[in-house]
């Protein structure tokens, strides 16, 4: 398992393919969560320097990703949040189900605490059991969990 970084949006095919397989390999439902939606938000809402997408890869193959969006809270502390509104949820925890495992989790978490930021606020969350499963692997990283 590769752990990386996607910076920016997801603009070239091979990114928007691999992103769009995940997409599918996941319990995530909504059609918003597919990369082209994601883009239109980010360029929309944010800018695409801001977007950050915590991953793990397995070979090749995108299994796991966290979209988050960065922002600056009360003009001192930089946030990432998940890339959603009131009016269109673009971000959710994307996990190929065949590959779910605690230790693949835990790859996510050290990626995730690997982001410039003060915080990381987990908002327009579905709950299941991808998100526990995730919370868990926060806290097992000492992360604290609100």
């Amino acid at each position: 398992m590769q752990l990386i970084d996607q910076a920016g949006s997801i603009q070239s095919s091979s990114e928007t393919k691999s992103w769009n397989s995940l997409w599918r390999r996941s319990a995530a439902a909504l059609p918003t969560l597919r990369s082209e939606c994601l883009t239109r938000y980010i360029n929309q809402f944010s800018r695409p320097d801001c977007f950050r997408a915590p991953s793990v890869t397995d070979g090749s193959r995108l299994v796991a990703a966290l979209p988050l969006i960065a922002r600056r809270k009360w003009n001192c502390f930089r946030v990432f949040e998940m890339p959603s509104n009131p009016w269109m949820i673009c971000g959710d925890l994307l996990l190929d189900q065949a590959a779910a495992t605690g230790h693949l989790m835990d790859q996510l978490v050290e990626k995730v605490k690997s982001l410039p930021a003060s915080l990381i606020s987990i908002n327009w969350v579905f709950e299941n059991a991808d998100w526990r499963n995730f919370v868990s692997a926060l806290r097992r990283a000492g992360c604290q969990v609100f």
